[in-house]
């Protein structure tokens, strides 16, 4: 896990999508289209963004929460992709320079690319392949980053596996820090069912700079969830916390929470642990205004966990392997499943030996609902079966494999990691 490359604490900004509403935007319309469709639209939200800026966001995101080719293809525009995250990108770029005209550059500030669901679902749970979603998002992050972004938000998953996909192609293009929230329900669950806490083991391990909680819940719901991150983390690890300005009114769109509410609720968030606070759904300028101040004068509460050895299985389930005893070699093959299942209470040692034993993997992880350790004599292999497992594998010190290839499979994916084929 690399350095945090930020300085912390961090304001994230608030609502977008909220205001869009207000300004005009028709339920069915696309957002990102309808922002771009004239001058004044695009004006109204580069002032939006100027007046985070001057309110204390550190960081603004761009406003292309919807721009992936996926979701642009139900609007026919998907070939317009990154055009349209390049001229997004352009307007937050001109409202930093507006911030900076206003209030000069003292103080640093941020522009974030921001990524949404596809709304599809990956194999073997819907129709779209892994390589296929990483590509989709490859094509919107490029764009983002080209137009200048100085960071990355991949915001609203609803799937532990899109969200890795998501990472895993702005990785594979850039250096820079990639932040990750999802939304959750009343259990602290995503939308496919995996708890918050095993999302932070796996995507904290495959790269992710941040990791958090966004919209699905005001700030005094996502409190519970948030200290259960905390216990969970790596020590230093840092958390999101993005809430909704409270509960939606009855007679509109808009969140019934005042800023002096949420302040006080959201400012609850950062002493409990969460690093990067801001607001979502129905929040504005001037709760991030109150935010802003209210932080600067608390302490962050750092609690942590030692989860090197801690995996996150496929099924969202966290295990402390070095309590569990490893089961026989297997090789990965179409009953790769049903002899998984022969091993219940065991780490699942399994053999990759090639890039098609990986997409074996993908098939069978139905039936793997324990924790895995990947073994193999190719670094391809590897780093192809590290890639598609949506939760934290372990890597097999038995692996025949270099030194170097290790360190980069450590690098990349951060596995837990045995001395030997029989040891954790």
């Amino acid at each position: 896990m690399r350095k945090f490359p930020l300085k912390l604490p961090l304001v994230l900004d608030g609502a977008t999508g909220t205001h869009l509403f207000e300004l005009g935007l028709k339920l069915g319309e696309c957002p990102e289209s309808w922002i771009l469709k004239s001058a004044d639209n695009s004006e109204a939200v580069i002032a939006l963004q100027t007046e985070y800026y001057k309110a204390g966001s550190d960081i603004v995101l761009a406003p292309t929460f919807g721009a992936n080719p996926f979701v642009l293809k139900r609007y026919s525009l998907d070939k317009e992709c990154e055009e349209m995250n390049k001229r997004l990108t352009a307007l937050t770029v001109e409202a930093r320079e507006r911030y900076y005209k206003c209030c000069g550059r003292d103080k640093k500030v941020y522009i974030a690319g921001d990524i949404s669901p596809s709304g599809r679902f990956l194999l073997p749970y819907g129709e779209t392949g892994f390589d296929e979603l990483v590509s989709s998002f490859t094509r919107q992050a490029i764009a983002l980053d080209e137009a200048g972004a100085d960071l990355f938000v991949i915001e609203t998953q609803v799937s532990l596996s899109e969200a890795r996909a998501a990472l895993y192609a702005v990785k594979s293009i850039t250096e820079k820090p990639v932040f990750v929230t999802v939304t959750i329900d009343e259990n602290g669950a995503t939308l496919s069912g995996e708890p918050s806490e095993a999302c932070l083991i796996s995507l904290s391990s495959a790269g992710a700079d941040a990791f958090g909680i966004n919209c699905s819940r005001g700030a005094d719901e996502m409190l519970p969830y948030i200290k259960r991150l905390c216990e969970t983390r790596a020590e230093g690890y840092p958390l999101i916390a993005k809430p909704n300005g409270g509960l939606p009114n009855a007679s509109n769109i808009k969140q019934s929470e005042t800023g002096e509410d949420f302040c006080c609720s959201a400012a609850n968030l950062y002493t409990a642990g969460a690093a990067i606070v801001g607001g979502c759904c129905g929040t504005g300028p001037e709760h991030i205004a109150l935010l802003s101040k209210k932080i600067k004068s608390l302490k962050e509460t750092m609690t942590h966990s030692d989860s090197f050895k801690t995996l996150a299985s496929n099924a969202g389930i966290i295990y402390d392997i070095s309590k569990m005893p490893l089961s026989p070699e297997i090789v990965c093959g179409i009953d790769l499943g049903d002899i998984a299942a022969e091993y219940d209470g065991c780490v699942a040692l399994i053999r990759i030996n090639s890039e098609n034993d990986a997409d074996e993997l993908v098939e069978a992880l139905p039936f793997l609902t324990g924790p895995v350790m990947f073994i193999s004599d190719s670094f391809i292999a590897l780093k192809r079966a590290f890639a598609v497992y949506p939760g934290r594998a372990a890597l097999s010190g038995g692996s025949n494999i270099t030194e170097s290839e290790r360190e980069r499979l450590i690098a990349e994916f951060s596995p837990a990691v045995t001395d030997g084929e029989n040891g954790i």
